[in-house]
């Protein structure tokens, strides 16, 4: 028999696999085993289920669906998958098309870059990408939207921590960037310093030209342009934190996920 988890040959009458720990209750029979770029893969037997190679790294499909819900107009979810081409192809849609085509300015702007300036053709290319959106959402949803490599999507699996480890509260985590991310006490919180003083300091700048262009009466050309840049580039971060987070795809400073909730004493 070889084990479900690595492929590995099983000693007789053995309790755990002796390469990977794993436990020898999925074991299978060589012959339900293939090859798959020099892996070891498990056919699949049942529709409903799917067995991915020894190794694979299945993308997140909460993930994806949090992607595509708040950022799917750009075609994040698709970069995220791998189908870069894909992505690509919908942030150029969103971008060169929509967008230009409802600016107010776009009458400044040399006639051949201005494309579908029409009312009708306005709202042809938003239902495109609503429908585009839609549909994803769907096939996210019901299990049919795969990776670059045909494999579906799967969700996380809870994570064993070392013994007498402590991991970071989930919910504390989710609460903070939710009302602090312009402080980014979040990835203090969890240990990432580094990446929390850069968030922070964008954040401050944000917030800071934000408040000082509301307040006064007077205004630089210089301030608007450093708002336009630091806003769009701290909303997204903040968007993937929070995606991030509530897809369990969010790792302290050691590289483990959060706990959902902390046990007693502080260890998992």
């Amino acid at each position: 028999m070889f084990c479900a988890n690595c492929g590995k040959e099983l000693q007789e009458a053995a309790a755990f696999c002796q390469s990977c720990g794993a436990k020898v209750g999925g074991a299978v029979g060589k012959s339900d085993l293939a090859k798959f770029d020099g892996k070891l893969v498990r056919k699949v037997g049942n529709w409903k289920t799917f067995d991915y190679p020894i190794g694979y790294a299945p993308k997140n499909r909460l993930k994806a669906f949090l992607l595509c819900l708040f950022l799917g107009f750009w075609g994040v979810h698709h970069f995220y998958v791998g189908k870069k081409l894909d992505g690509f192809f919908r942030c150029v849609l969103f971008f060169f098309f929509f967008l230009l085509s409802t600016l107010d300015y776009t009458a400044s702007l040399p006639r051949a870059l201005v494309l579908g300036t029409s009312v009708n053709t306005n709202i042809l290319l938003v239902l495109g990408c609503l429908v585009l959106w839609a549909v994803d959402i769907a096939r996210i949803h019901n299990g049919t939207f795969t990776d670059k490599n045909g494999f579906p999507l799967c969700y996380p699996e809870e994570e064993e921590y070392p013994e007498e480890y402590a991991p970071k509260n989930k919910t504390t985590v989710l609460l903070l960037c939710i009302f602090m991310s312009w402080l980014a006490l979040h990835r203090f919180y969890i240990g990432r310093v580094k990446s929390g003083a850069a968030m922070c300091i964008m954040g401050l700048i944000t917030t800071a030209t934000f408040v000082f262009l509301i307040g006064s009466p007077y205004y630089s050309r210089n301030l608007i342009i450093l708002f336009i840049f630091c806003f769009p580039i701290s909303l997204v971060w903040w968007i993937i934190d929070l995606i991030n987070i509530c897809s369990n795809e969010f790792k302290d400073k050691k590289g483990y996920p959060l706990k959902r909730t902390a046990t007693r004493g502080g260890t998992a």
